[in-house]
């Protein structure tokens, strides 16, 4: 899938929309699902640089996601437990110079917060893959269309597009979630490295 084709973020919010609006449950939560486990490699080599944070939890949330994704569902309380012990586990800007981290951690919560309401999945991944967008840069996003633009062909937000796309097509391609097709799908999303400038 080729992401040249799309010249903005509303165009990509637009063909985001489309795309989960034509998928039936659980492939909405499987993507969700997919942009945690590719981002879980950054949060980890993040604290263990740092030796700081807590990867298990995030790794708690992302399981609990694709346990949804199969068709094991958690309690309300559980996933709230699980989003307080990320965002005790997320770094702090003035403490640490780590955008990667602070976005998995919002990544997962956003996974997990995913999972309360089907008919709602669709409408928090398409804020999910928006917010790492908009949020990649520690630049603000531009308010001009000239430099929105540029901004939008810039090589940070054209990798993160094409891996974004990458997902969703690996997840497209799943014919039913099973054990087996979930593991391979989790291999092919932690393979699409993060890439942050």
């Amino acid at each position: 899938m080729d992401g040249m084709g799309l010249k903005s973020i509303e165009q990509y919010q637009t063909f985001l929309s489309q795309k989960l609006a034509s998928w039936t449950p659980p492939r909405p939560l499987a993507l969700a699902a997919s942009f945690a486990e590719r981002w879980m490699r950054a949060y980890e080599e993040f604290s263990n640089l740092e030796e700081w944070g807590d990867p298990e939890a995030l790794r708690m949330g992302v399981e609990t996601v694709w346990g949804h994704v199969l068709g094991q569902s958690s309690s309300a309380s559980e996933r709230k437990r699980l989003i307080r012990a990320i965002e005790q586990a997320s770094p702090h800007m003035d403490d640490f110079d780590a955008i990667e981290a602070l976005m998995t951690c919002v990544v997962v919560n956003d996974a997990l917060s995913a999972c309360a309401d089907p008919k709602k999945t669709a409408t928090a991944v398409w804020d999910m893959a928006t917010e790492v967008l908009e949020n990649l840069s520690e630049e603000e996003w531009p308010e001009e269309p000239e430099e929105q633009a540029e901004f939008w062909e810039s090589d940070l937000i054209q990798d993160e597009l094409r891996a974004q796309l990458r997902l969703i097509e690996l997840v497209e391609a799943v014919k039913s979630f099973e054990e087996l097709t979930v593991t391979e799908l989790r291999r092919q999303a932690r393979n699409l490295v993060v890439i942050i400038r």
